[in-house]
């Protein structure tokens, strides 16, 4: 079986290529470089084989490791730490012999590998829910055959000594089963199955580019992620980093989306995949994204990942026109096959899914299950982060939301943010949202609204108009404030109800058109959301601006029609100041 060597260096040159700062060569590496190519090329089984892998990923108080070797076989991974020359142990100290005299090693070569070993887990660099890992130690000119005198502590089962080496019977790849084997069963853990070869390429297919690029990794330590969005603490991130698979339900301004940004740039070294159901949310993230120079996350609106990522002509557009939820799962299995059929296919290392509960019921658990799993378990074995508020779901009677986040959450690690995280003006907002999304019925929320009438309010008020002529002459006077400096249309959104854009107005037009065709209010689109003028007034509706928010929101609805409590309550909480309440009788 060939081996599929990663490193660059010619086999015959080795003298020349791997030296110690003094320029001699470090013998014991370039003995196990050999060793290693040779058992390998003649093993049954395919390996790929690296040498000197340096990565700037933090390992015991340092800012990076360097791994001598590591080889990846379907069976596992192990990463292999040489030490050469004369070793001997002394009261559980590894000592450096040379002309009789010994000198302390910098630390114990078995929880040095072992470290590096988790540190490549810990960082998500290999999945050892998707592939098993195990470390070794070589001592190629050493005869030291124990590593304890305590047969209890004694790890001789992971170490290749001079013994093995001078016995050319024995394969240094057998050995390495061997090792994997026995951990699994020192452990007592289930053995994983086999990688299957296409899995295997997947895995290696995902490593190749980190490995190639000799500082692919910024530390994003918590400091910059603060810094860059602008917050106080982020302390549910951070109390989160040891779970792979984690599932959030949060209102509206608790913090969900800041959490996810700040997830991508921890992770800025993974390839990484963001979902979400609205367009403007999408744009947004990713300019967001561009704008700090994080390129390794992929950020896409569902039905566009869909229609870009399949391979073929498995969808079109027009399948996505009022389909079922068995039709969106059937539409999703196709283009998610078509994609790993591709022989170029890499699994995401992770995959964020924003404002879940829109996309829920639209094939969420195979997308999970496929992309981020080489084993095609991603649920199980994956790395994903889920953010849902059943509460923000428009039209979810009937669709069982709760039923799929509690499917999703059985895999995962679960996660409720009950505290607001916006500034404190905004608290009459989310207590007056709360009163609407818990009346009994639509009709009622005219109580709501004539109960915020009457109380003088900070952040919440409303006005009445007989007509949109009234109307628009109440918002000119915002416009004009806009038009001289005075206030900055940035710092504003311009919210319609959704029923605006099929209610007629005196002239004929929706009232929608009516107030999108005024003198610098800006109908909100995907091409000009990351790029408005100070000097506009955004205009678009609440479930279009679904997921984002804005200091200063002015909400329009049409106090006749039946109001959706759902929808307004999104349309309330997506500011963070203040909210009028513009109605039309």
């Amino acid at each position: 079986m060939p081996l599929i060597n990663h490193d660059i260096k010619d086999i015959n040159h080795l003298e020349q290529l791997i030296i110690k700062t003094d320029g001699s060569s470090l013998v014991g590496e370039i003995d196990m470089y050999r060793r290693m190519v040779k058992d390998c090329q003649n093993s049954d089984v395919l390996w790929h084989f690296w040498h000197d892998l340096r990565l700037p990923i933090p390992c015991d108080n340092k800012s990076h490791i360097q791994i001598d070797f590591l080889l990846i076989c379907k069976y596992g991974a192990l990463v292999i730490e040489v030490k050469g020359g004369g070793i001997s142990l002394i009261e559980g100290k590894y000592y450096y012999v040379k002309n009789g005299k010994e000198s302390l090693m910098g630390q114990n070569p078995f929880k040095q590998v072992d470290d590096y070993k988790w540190s490549l887990i810990n960082n998500n660099i290999l999945n050892k829910d998707q592939i098993y890992v195990e470390s070794i130690v070589a001592f190629p000119h050493s005869s030291l055959n124990r590593t304890n005198a305590n047969s209890q502590l004694d790890n001789s089962w992971q170490l290749w000594s001079q013994n093995n080496q001078s016995n050319t019977s024995l394969s240094f790849a057998d050995f390495c089963i061997e090792v994997l084997n026995k951990s699994q069963n020192k452990r007592n853990l289930h053995s994983l199955f086999p990688l299957e070869k296409k899995q295997l390429d997947q895995l290696v297919n995902k490593l190749l580019p980190t490995f190639k690029e000799r500082n692919p990794y910024t530390e994003a330590n918590l400091q910059s992620i603060l810094d860059w969005l602008n917050i106080d603490n982020i302390c549910t991130l951070e109390s989160l980093s040891h779970n792979n698979r984690i599932v959030i339900q949060g209102g509206a301004g608790t913090g969900k989306t800041t959490i996810a940004k700040a997830y991508i740039k921890k992770y800025s070294y993974l390839k990484g995949l963001y979902f979400c159901w609205n367009i403007f949310l999408a744009k947004k993230i990713a300019k967001d994204l561009t704008d700090e120079n994080l390129t390794n996350c992929e950020v896409f609106q569902l039905q566009k990942f869909l229609l870009k990522k399949q391979i073929g002509r498995n969808v079109s557009f027009d399948d996505f026109k009022n389909p079922s939820v068995d039709d969106y799962n059937k539409i999703v299995q196709r283009v998610v096959f078509s994609m790993k059929e591709n022989s170029h296919f890499v699994c995401y290392d992770y995959l964020i899914i924003d404002e879940a509960q829109d996309i829920f019921d639209k094939g969420v658990d195979i997308i999970l299950n496929e992309l981020v799993s080489i084993r095609g378990k991603g649920l199980k074995d994956g790395k994903f982060l889920v953010f849902y508020d059943t509460e923000q779901a428009y039209n979810n009677d009937g669709r069982n939301l709760s039923d799929y986040a509690d499917y999703i959450s059985l895999y995962a690690a679960h996660f409720k943010l009950n505290e607001n995280k916006r500034v404190p003006s905004n608290k009459e907002i989310v207590q007056y949202a709360n009163c609407v999304l818990a009346l009994s019925n639509e009709d009622s929320i005219r109580i709501v609204l004539d109960d915020i009438a009457h109380r003088k309010n900070i952040a919440v008020c409303t006005y009445r108009f007989g007509n949109t002529k009234e109307l628009i002459k109440h918002l000119r006077i915002k416009i004009n404030k806009i038009k001289v400096s005075e206030i900055n249309g940035k710092d504003y959104i311009l919210l319609g109800h959704s029923n605006l854009q099929y209610l007629k107005s005196e002239n004929g037009e929706t009232i929608f058109q009516r107030l999108a065709g005024i003198e610098s209010i800006e109908d909100l689109n995907e091409n000009n959301i990351n790029s408005l003028s100070p000097k506009v007034l955004p205009f678009t509706t609440i479930l279009r601006f679904k997921g984002l928010e804005s200091k200063n929101v002015i909400l329009i609805i049409k106090d006749s029609a039946l109001l959706d409590k759902y929808e307004m309550y999104i349309g309330m909480t997506r500011a963070i100041m203040s909210l009028e309440i513009l109605i039309l009788e």
